[in-house]
């Protein structure tokens, strides 16, 4: 009984009613700008452009680039899944509780009929 108490405890604890866990995944947008630097060939007649004077590849010359990336998470089903879990697992403790408390209420009530019957016994 202790051990169900202690775990709904934990589990209301740890949840509000209503609200999906927070795990680790910001929910605003994240920026970020990677850059990198290459030693770049060009081949213009692969291309199909001509250059005169120009004989097969160009190059290396250095390329210098940098992009710009804006991610943001829609849905996270994994984040759902473990909600789902945590909010059945709190609802599963809450009826721990319950049979807990009506277990004690039966042994009361079992105790107080035995007390009687063995009070009427013996007048």
């Amino acid at each position: 009984m202790a051990a169900a108490l202690a775990g709904a405890q934990q589990a209301t604890q740890s949840i509000q009613p209503g609200q999906p866990p927070q795990h680790g995944q910001p929910a605003l947008p994240q920026l970020s700008i990677p850059a990198h630097q290459e030693y770049l060939t060009l081949n213009p007649a692969g291309l199909g452009i001509l250059i005169t004077g120009a004989q097969g590849k160009l190059g290396p010359f250095a390329s210098m680039g940098a992009r710009v990336f804006l991610n943001q998470e829609l849905l996270n089903f994994s984040d759902i899944r473990a909600w789902q879990s945590s909010r059945s697992r709190q609802e599963s403790y809450c009826l721990l509780v319950d049979n807990a408390r009506e277990l004690v209420a039966l042994r009361v009530v079992a105790t107080q009929v035995r007390k009687r019957q063995e009070s009427h016994h013996a007048e």
